[in-house]
């Protein structure tokens, strides 16, 4: 349920019922308040000047394999540091987790898919981690800037397609014992 709050609260402001605040406390008041806190959390974190705010200066996001949480294999597992637009309620759904200030670790959109079935030849995608969670490959977070830029790469879906522009095949074949 994280971040699926915002409605309840944008509904609550407009409506100002009764029994929701704390005995004492005005709708203005606490509007007011969060306003006041809202501007010296981002005052402290970002600097005295509104100007130079920018969110994705604050909200930002990392794509690292989860051999990266290990040091020093974070120097090889790891990705960019990017800033990332969006929230939890946004078209990007770079999710925050409320303790991890305003990271987008929660959760994000991860493979976009777009596909006319009427000719599948026409099929995109873009996965940003690539197809390769092995860093020697090429094709580790190779997808990542298209992802970061909302591009998409072609999606070969169709056999003789896929068969036409390999670059490489790799055969598994089971040892019996």
């Amino acid at each position: 349920m994280i971040g699926r709050y915002t409605s309840w609260a944008v509904r609550m402001a407009k409506e100002r019922p009764e029994g929701v605040l704390v005995a004492g406390e005005t709708w203005d008041g606490v509007t007011a308040g969060a306003f006041r806190e809202a501007v010296a959390t981002l005052a402290k974190l970002a600097g005295p000047d509104p100007s130079a705010w920018q969110w994705g200066e604050l909200h930002r996001m990392k794509l690292d394999h989860p051999l990266a949480n290990v040091k020093p294999l974070d120097r090889i597992f790891g990705s960019p540091d990017m800033p990332i637009g969006g929230d939890t309620d946004s078209p990007l759904q770079t999710a925050l987790v409320p303790h991890v200030n305003y990271r987008a670790d929660a959760w994000a959109p991860s493979w976009r898919h777009i596909v006319d079935f009427a000719d599948v030849k026409q099929a995109r995608s873009v996965f940003p981690g690539g197809q390769s969670g092995h860093p020697g490959s090429p094709h580790y977070l190779d997808q990542l800037p298209l992802w970061y830029r909302g591009e998409l790469r072609v999606h070969r879906l169709d056999r003789s397609d896929i068969e036409a522009h390999l670059e490489g095949k790799l055969t598994l074949v089971p040892e019996i014992r």
